[in-house]
């Protein structure tokens, strides 16, 4: 088996942690000359630095609370939209290695992270002796999601131009090969991952868990790839019938995650079993990560 296809089959197991995956994926990176990739390789796994450029998926919005040393802890309310922004948003730095081990050795539902004397200074926050971010467990779990989501994007892209990497060996050719992709942009679940950093002006809409942004992307992907499934033509048709509702209904200012959530799964069952391609199976990965 080409080194290849056993990351993508390890990106597909639950039980395999991703850390062990991105080990294998540094192969893909050195001896194939890939610097993007090795570079985000090495900010997941020695951890990102402040003045770095995140990728959307560590990006966590949460809500703030201040420690009255009377009243206890209390929600922050706002009066302007940059301080929302600055005290309830912060980028994740930790390591892939690090939020595994807080996931697998922890059951909080809710964790923290402090905010820096020199905010609450700048917001003339008086009166608490700490202040923090608090958001949900679901948000670390996004992470190892987007993570994968990016790796089984920049893999599929290889194997797509005829990359294998038998015994982990690549041949000159292979070499070549990569060349060509590096500096394109993938975009797959959850945004163009190496270079996207949400703004203030960026809709994360969350209905019911589900991120109207990353389907999207979704959309967007399957367009891009409609081809590639060798649909007959009549599922084909329905293909598009479906998509066409799916971008009227992401298309309107208030969205029902119901719907949405309905059509992702007429998609998800057209196109099951038909997508033969490497890019098929990241699509379908991405699907089963919005719950399909």
């Amino acid at each position: 088996m080409g080194i290849i296809q056993e990351i993508q089959e390890d990106l597909l197991k639950d039980h395999i942690k991703l850390s062990i995956t991105l080990r294998k994926a540094y192969i893909l990176a050195v001896k194939l000359n890939l610097p993007d990739l090795k570079e985000w390789l090495d900010k997941e796994t020695q951890g990102y630095d402040s003045d770095d450029e995140f990728p959307l998926y560590r990006k966590i919005q949460g809500y703030c609370k201040a420690l009255n040393p009377l009243y206890g802890w209390n929600v922050v309310n706002f009066h302007t939209k940059q301080a929302e922004q600055e005290l309830s948003v912060f980028y994740y730095s930790r390591t892939i290695f690090e939020v595994e081990d807080i996931l697998s050795t922890t059951n909080f539902n809710e964790f923290q992270t402090p905010l820096t004397s020199d905010l609450i200074s700048k917001y003339g926050i008086a009166n608490c002796n700490s202040l923090v971010i608090v958001y949900p467990r679901r948000k670390l779990l996004n992470i190892i999601s987007g993570a994968k989501s990016f790796l089984m994007a920049y893999v599929a892209k290889l194997s797509d131009i005829g990359i294998v990497g038998n015994d982990s060996e690549f041949t000159k050719e292979e070499k070549n090969k990569a060349q060509t992709i590096i500096n394109q942009t993938i975009n797959v679940s959850g945004g163009n991952f190496m270079n996207q950093v949400a703004t203030e002006d960026s809709k994360q809409i969350q209905n019911n868990g589900l991120d109207v942004e990353q389907v999207k992307d979704i959309y967007e992907l399957i367009v891009e790839n409609i081809n590639k499934f060798n649909l007959a033509e009549a599922k084909c048709d329905l293909l598009k019938s479906e998509l066409t509702v799916l971008r009227t209904e992401l298309d309107k200012d208030t969205h029902n995650p119901s719907l949405i959530q309905q059509s992702l799964n007429s998609i998800k069952n057209i196109i099951e079993g038909a997508t033969g391609s490497v890019v098929g199976q990241a699509i379908m990965y991405s699907l089963r990560l919005l719950g399909c």
